[in-house]
């Protein structure tokens, strides 16, 4: 099998690999680490299912079906939290995050300027909601499109592959488990342990094992607890959360210094007489 990764990593866009193709990835693992025990050096099958999509692009279609369960995801997300946490964190109401009043204060300036309406007063939020939660969003959305330089902003890139990572691994955890489990169920099938007949269970064969079946086994089963127990909904909403708080902090760049005060003999003179 030769297959240039390092080639196929270059014409891949950094968040697609990352964040979409990865959990994709992640889930077919242990079918590979299946195929390889189970044929060893004459693993052809598993060398084929492995180049196959990678020329034809087969990758890329798994990458899309994680993003789409990744959206399902984030649409649930967004609609128990009442919103994106970005510009949720920018009402006077929410304390979390921001809860110094001349920090938020000075991100709504950057981001009215932005779009070129005021941002609303702490009254007027208070009456009107939802009118501040459109200039709100409509800020967040304008502050996303100036941070698209992955370079000058390569912190709050690296926060939202992450959340992107986890969105999309939650999305497509149900599919993940039927794979590591159907491939742990195959795998002792192949070595006797698991019997159509009775004794249906035959543990005393585990002690004859090779270490290519015994490895197939325990990767299947790690794979399986590692997608029930580490991919779920608090991953997401810590990654969501961190990646919202990088993003507002992106505003302290674009906040121009206040202008020192000029001083000539004429005003020298009023301060001394005042």
């Amino acid at each position: 099998m030769n297959i240039n990764f390092e080639k196929f990593y270059k014409l891949v866009d950094p968040y697609d690999l990352r964040a979409r193709l990865f959990p994709a990835l992640l889930a077919l693992v242990p079918a590979f680490v299946l195929i390889v025990c189970v044929y060893g050096e004459k693993a052809t099958l598993g060398s084929a299912l492995i180049t196959i999509p990678a020329s034809c692009g087969c990758l890329f279609w798994l990458a899309r079906v994680a993003r789409n369960a990744g959206i399902s995801i984030q649409k649930k997300q967004w609609a128990r939290w009442g919103g994106s946490p970005t510009f949720i964190y920018l009402r006077y109401s929410n304390l979390e995050v921001i809860n110094d009043p001349v920090t938020k204060e000075r991100y709504h300036q950057v981001m009215a300027a932005g779009i070129n309406k005021k941002f609303p007063s702490p009254e007027e939020e208070k009456n009107d909601p939802l009118e501040a939660d459109n200039l709100y969003r409509s800020g967040v959305n304008w502050l996303k499109e100036q941070t698209r330089d992955t370079k000058k902003y390569a912190h709050l890139f690296k926060e939202n592959i992450a959340y992107g990572f986890h969105r999309n691994a939650l999305g497509i955890k149900p599919v993940a488990i039927c794979i590591a489990l159907a491939c742990l169920i195959i795998a002792l099938i192949w070595t006797g342990v698991i019997s159509a007949k009775a004794p249906y269970f035959q543990l005393d064969k585990i002690s004859g094992l090779t270490f290519p079946h015994t490895f197939s086994i325990l990767f299947s089963l790690a794979a399986l607890l590692l997608w029930i127990f580490s991919i779920n909904l608090e991953s997401v909403d810590k990654a969501s959360l961190a990646y919202s708080e990088r993003l507002l902090q992106s505003c302290e760049g674009m906040t121009k210094p206040i202008p020192k005060k000029r001083t000539t003999k004429a005003s020298k003179e009023v301060e001394k007489a005042a």
